[in-house]
């Protein structure tokens, strides 16, 4: 698989606000990062998974760092803090239904931001559709457990934020993962 894509680093600050539910933050676009700086400096947990990308113009190549979830901005908050963090500029609402946020399940986030330290060649997935729930069991990605879907001849293993309706993806061996 050669997307022109590679893993970026992991989350800007994770550890803030342990035990503090996740929400996604849904953002203007091309603004996930000025949203995540100004949740910094508010002092909340963040997550912005990033992604190394070629862009081709005419006459160059350059190597740009993308959102693996265009659009969303992860931050760990409490309902106060909320209000504050949907108040910054280019912040749109959260993830959620009837003007609740939802939150995001922890071990969903958890598994993406360490199948991306893990330097595994990802790629977006969007718009999950419903497949078998498996455990790796050899390779790089052992011990995470994700989403198997088919993909023409080969297989892969989806790493998803349901709430989001999307997630990662990457390419493994049928004989490496087994259902859980």
């Amino acid at each position: 698989m050669d997307s022109g894509r590679t893993p970026s680093d992991g989350p800007a600050s994770p550890a803030v606000g342990e035990g503090l539910p996740w929400f996604a933050l849904y953002v203007k676009s091309r603004q996930e990062r000025t949203v995540e700086g100004g949740l910094a400096r508010l002092g909340l947990g963040t997550y912005l998974p990033m992604m190394e990308k070629v862009r081709k113009w005419s006459d160059r190549k350059k190597v740009v760092r993308v959102p693996y979830f265009p659009g969303y901005v992860f931050v760990r908050c409490t309902e106060e803090e909320r209000g504050l963090a949907w108040k910054l500029p280019g912040s749109i609402r959260y993830l959620g239904a009837e003007g609740r946020a939802t939150p995001v399940d922890p071990r969903e986030l958890e598994a993406v931001r360490e199948a991306l330290l893990r330097r595994v060649p990802f790629e977006p997935y969007p718009h999950l559709a419903p497949g078998q729930p498996v455990t790796v069991t050899a390779g790089a990605l052992k011990g995470l457990t994700g989403i198997l879907v088919g993909k023409r001849r080969n297989f892969r293993l989806v790493l998803q934020i349901r709430a989001m309706g999307q997630g990662i993806a990457a390419e493994v061996d049928a004989t490496d993962v087994e259902p859980i």
